[in-house]
């Protein structure tokens, strides 16, 4: 098995009038959860159709599960696009006993998965009405079934919160955490929803026009971007502009971000060993969302 569930280098994508990727560096190791973050027309689709071999890169290496795009390789890759077109002239049972037939299963288990993931996904009551009938939240539900009935090695998942209501979003986590832990089953998820991956993922990648701007675990996206902000009397001045990476003052408040090595916790007893009289200590990490603005709103002539 190959260390790396998906390996891309510099790849790019270019269309007659957009530069859809420009040169992506991704490798995503086996097992793990990758959040894909980006706005919509980021470029994050485009790489998951190459990904899928529906679509063919200008220049750069991209390998899944170690083999070349191609239809052998997505018969170990789940699916679930943002938009599923499905006959809705079947039902749910009917649809899922078919694609699971056509990804090889016996029919007997295409029987059984298909049983097992209704349910799963409470659908099991409307597994037998026409998928004429279903929500659009429903037919989410229905695409993730179709997705992991196969039990794959890769799961791509296109913006899968679409349509779910907070308790279909909680089933639908749940699911996808388990299918990880029991199966170690790869999945890279693409959304613009900061708090889908926030909660799910356990790396992220930011993809902007084009570009993927940053890769890493939250904590490492975050380091070194820690804020404090401190009202104090007697300022150790020369010791506050030495432990900084940026700071500004304004009377008698300070607003530093420290360099990694300081120890924030213990930073208020030591400017009080100095001298200072501290009236105010706020400590303001990033977010997720304030990593993402940070690196996407600076580069706005990136990929134009």
């Amino acid at each position: 098995m190959p260390q790396f569930a998906i390996e891309i280098e510099h790849l790019r994508k270019f269309y007659p009038k957009v530069k859809a990727l420009q040169g992506i560096d991704l490798k995503i190791p086996q097992g793990g959860i990758f959040g894909l973050l980006g706005q919509n027309g980021a470029g994050k689709t485009t790489l998951v159709r190459i990904l899928l071999g529906f679509s063919k890169q200008t220049e750069g290496y991209c390998k899944v599960l170690g083999l070349e795009p191609s239809p052998h390789a997505r018969t170990k890759i789940g699916y679930l696009p943002e938009r599923m077109a499905v006959p809705t002239y079947l039902s749910g049972r009917e649809f899922l006993e078919a694609s699971f037939k056509l990804a090889l299963l016996p029919s007997s288990v295409a029987k059984k998965k298909s049983t097992e993931f209704l349910e799963k996904l409470g659908l099991a009551e409307a597994a037998d009405r026409k998928i004429s009938t279903y929500s659009k939240g429903m037919l989410q539900r229905l695409g993730l079934a179709n997705a992991l009935g196969a039990e794959p090695e890769l799961l791509l998942l296109d913006e899968p919160g679409t349509g779910l209501d907070p308790a279909g979003y909680k089933e639908f986590r749940e699911l996808i955490l388990e299918e990880n832990k029991k199966r170690g089953v790869t999945i890279l998820i693409n959304s613009h929803r900061l708090l889908e991956v926030e909660q799910i993922c356990t790396e992220i990648g930011i993809l902007h026009k084009g570009n993927l701007m940053a890769q890493g675990k939250l904590d490492e996206l975050k380091q070194g971007k820690d804020r404090i902000r401190i009202r104090l009397e007697s300022a150790p001045e020369s010791y506050l502009e030495e432990i900084s990476l940026e700071h500004k003052k304004d009377g008698k408040t300070w607003e530093i971000r420290p360099k990694p090595e300081v120890d924030l916790k213990k930073l208020p007893a030591v400017l009080v060993e100095k001298g200072a009289e501290i009236f105010l200590y706020e400590r303001k990490t990033e977010s997720l969302e304030d990593v993402f603005f940070r690196l996407t709103q600076g580069s706005e002539n990136v990929g134009s």
